[in-house]
């Protein structure tokens, strides 16, 4: 997407949907930006606040709950900026997957756990992120169900690191 502009509908909730996609956007960016999952609060808060989201995110190419990772995360509203316009905000989380949930392939059982911990600031006017550095760490067991059986231990470590430039 370097280089290519696009247009999202930000939901009051922070979840997010592409308009428009044209050809120059590919199915996968189109579902990320729209799989992005709700962040902010469902009431107003003040400083200090805390609140609470779920987010399942597919581990398979199905698209239900179990087939998903479940993700629960506490958002902390830490401060705002001396003008109110930026929100700064800390994050704090778990990720889940029981490996008896469904198969992620014919052969494959997958559970995992681990942790999401970060920082987002917002930009209070436009409603979207324009910053925020995010670290995931996920242990998995990997199982194979099939002769001959073997199971493999795999740990992940993510840094997200994003930037945002809201046009005027």
């Amino acid at each position: 997407m370097q280089g290519r502009q696009a247009q999202l509908h930000i939901s009051r909730d922070g979840s997010a949907e592409l308009l428009g996609a044209n050809d120059d956007v590919t199915p996968q960016v189109e579902a990320l930006y729209s799989g992005m999952p709700a962040t902010l609060p469902e009431r107003l808060v003040s400083v200090h606040s805390t609140w609470q989201r779920t987010a399942f995110i597919p581990v398979s190419e199905e698209a239900d709950s179990a087939h998903s990772a479940k993700v629960r995360t506490t958002y902390r509203l830490d401060s705002l900026s001396s003008n109110g316009q930026l929100a700064y905000m800390s994050i704090h989380g778990t990720i889940s997957r029981d490996s008896a949930a469904a198969l992620v392939s014919e052969s494959l059982r997958v559970g995992s756990s681990g942790t999401v911990t970060g920082h987002m600031t917002m930009d209070r006017k436009h409603g979207w992120w324009v910053e925020s550095q995010i670290s995931i760490e996920i242990k998995s067991m990997v199982t194979r169900i099939i002769e001959p059986v073997s199971t493999m231990q795999v740990q992940t470590h993510i840094v997200q690191s994003m930037q945002t430039r809201i046009a005027p």
